[in-house]
């Protein structure tokens, strides 16, 4: 396949990257050769007979050296703005400064920048103007080009690792035309040419196990998924998640192959192991640590599951801490106080499991213990990134679970409800003792880039 963007050497010269012009800067300083560099000016120094440009591209910087033209009577660099796009030819060049250079023969604009250029040392400074206008970010802040490049990989590392372990990637639809949410608010739209209703899909699960169902052993989708919830710092209505789901395995094998992911994803991405995120270093290399809910609350809360196993129960020792589940259902509030008051605490990679079987009714019970399922959720750095799981594989305790959740989050009318759910008639065909895992890919990378809004690892975070 031909390298895109660079035609072949007899219709012209090739260009280089910044990154390869700088690597062979010192060869070529010895038997110095016409070379082509195109680049954004990132900044510009003009004397009266010498200008200088900064050029660069997503490999790197390059100072560009512009001798006057004597011809000219509009100074040198005439015509060139900061945030310009330029192409230069030239040769390697050393000035006094040492600092590896182009001397440029000829030069011309090939995109003019029209707006005004954020200031060098700050970029954009303010948050909203950022988000507003992404492209500007990317163009005046390197961290942020480099840390969305890195995104990327992460990305791409996930899913080649998954591949090569025999998962296959399936697109399952966005649209539902059946409510399917679980505990999530859905966001509704109406569907004109069906006159209906449909719901934007807050997870992937119900129809990846329906692949399962139909002889698929291991399928994994990457996409976004949506709430219609409430926007914090580490919370947007719409984010991505890698989901996927094996035949023959339980939670210890999805616990496993989540470390094995993040820790493989991230040294290719970041090229470390090591984090620092808001203050606290974080180590992806060691094995990860795995503490259970009810010993986790003994700990940090003072209290086991026995102690709060009924709503009055509940919301006395909520109140108690200072916590307020005044609005929430039972399995909610059991949900926010495991939030605030355990994994705040679990700085370094932790699976915390064993959860109630009211905070996941898609859990398959642990076997000495119909109350507690077989989830988890794995932590870092006070966060929960990944949320892990037995699947339940009996239609009939499946249907009645999810009856129970509807009837506690008050649901039936409209049609917003789990009744013919198709998860429970796919579990009929037979479905085999199966785990999921679902990572979600901006909790992830608000840990590895040091981010402290999600909102920043979104790379057009719309809302």
């Amino acid at each position: 396949m031909p390298e895109l963007g660079r035609r072949s050497q007899d219709q012209q010269e090739s260009y280089q990257s910044m990154r390869d012009f700088n690597a062979a800067f010192a060869d070529s300083l010895q038997n110095p050769s016409p070379v082509q560099l195109r680049g954004r000016v990132a900044g510009i120094r003009r004397m009266k007979t010498i200008g200088f440009a900064d050029l660069k591209d997503m490999t790197g910087t390059v100072q560009a050296v512009f001798p006057a033209d004597e011809e000219s009577t509009s100074g040198v660099l005439s015509g060139v703005s900061l945030g310009d796009i330029l192409r230069v030819n030239g040769v390697p060049f050393l000035p006094k400064s040492q600092q590896p250079s182009i001397l440029v023969s000829e030069h011309d604009v090939v995109a003019k920048f029209l707006d005004r250029y954020p200031d060098k040392f700050h970029g954009v400074r303010d948050v909203g103007k950022r988000r507003d206008n992404f492209p500007l970010q990317l163009i005046s802040d390197g961290d942020s080009l480099e840390f969305f490049s890195q995104a990327s990989t992460l990305v791409r590392a996930f899913r080649d690792n998954l591949n090569s372990l025999g998962f296959q990637e399936f697109e399952t639809p966005v649209l539902r035309r059946r409510f399917q949410s679980g505990q999530a608010r859905p966001f509704i739209a109406h569907h004109n040419s069906l006159d209906s209703d449909v719901y934007m899909r807050p997870t992937s699960e119900v129809e990846l196990v329906q692949l399962i169902a139909g002889g698929f052993e291991r399928v994994y989708e990457l996409g976004k998924s949506f709430r219609n919830e409430g926007m914090d710092r580490m919370h947007s209505p719409e984010y991505t998640t890698l989901e996927a789901y094996a035949a023959y395995t339980d939670y210890d094998d999805m616990m496993l192959l989540t470390e094995v992911l993040v820790k493989n994803a991230a040294f290719k991405a970041f090229g470390k192991m090591e984090f620092f995120v808001d203050g606290n270093a974080v180590d992806l290399s060691g094995i990860w640590d795995q503490v259970t809910v009810n010993d986790a609350l003994r700990t940090y809360g003072g209290f086991s599951l026995t102690d709060v196993e009924t709503e009055g129960q509940l919301r006395d020792r909520a109140m108690q801490l200072g916590i307020d589940i005044e609005n929430l259902t039972y399995s909610q509030g059991i949900s926010k106080l495991i939030e605030r008051l355990v994994v705040p605490r679990l700085i370094q990679p932790t699976f915390l499991k064993e959860f109630p079987v009211s905070v996941a009714p898609l859990g398959k019970a642990k076997s000495y213990d119909p109350k507690i399922v077989e989830r988890a959720w794995a932590c870092i750095a006070g966060m929960g990134f990944a949320d892990i799981s037995s699947n339940l594989t009996d239609p009939d305790e499946l249907q009645q679970r999810l009856e129970l959740q509807d009837l506690e989050n008050k649901l039936g009318i409209g049609g917003q409800n789990h009744a013919n759910n198709p998860l429970v008639k796919a579990l009929r065909y037979g479905v085999p003792p199966t785990a999921g895992v679902g990572i979600g890919i901006n909790r992830l990378l608000m840990v590895l880039g040091d981010r402290q809004n999600i909102k920043d690892t979104i790379i057009f975070p719309e809302i």
